[in-house]
């Protein structure tokens, strides 16, 4: 699997690379949200950042144990929307942690 995860990532990387930039924003390069997971989910083991259980690569995107990116700073809190401000979390728990600092996980209803 890891394999498989290890070329998938490295495909993304390469497509990345020619990004596009933004015409307001010169210094700001687009990256493909599929190698922003992808990266995170290798980098974090496959683990949510916020409860600690397993994120499934398969799940339904509207599912609510499916992957999403959780800024680590809100930018609503003046966080940056870059890649060293992300972390992967399901989607569930970064919709309850919502604009907060902190997240503490009270339930054991979580994946795992």
């Amino acid at each position: 699997m890891s394999e498989i995860l290890a070329k998938l990532y490295a495909h993304w990387a390469t497509r990345s690379e020619v990004a596009k930039r933004s015409p307001n924003q010169t210094k700001r390069i687009f990256l493909d949200p599929h190698y922003i997971k992808m990266r995170l989910y290798l980098e974090q083991g496959g683990v949510c950042a916020l409860c600690g259980k397993h994120i499934a690569l398969n799940a339904f995107p509207g599912d609510d144990f499916a992957m999403s990116i959780d800024h680590v700073l809100p930018k609503s809190k003046g966080g940056k929307d870059c890649i060293e401000n992300y972390q992967l979390a399901h989607r569930l728990c970064n919709s309850l942690k919502g604009n907060s600092l902190v997240y503490l996980v009270e339930n054991d209803d979580m994946p795992g």
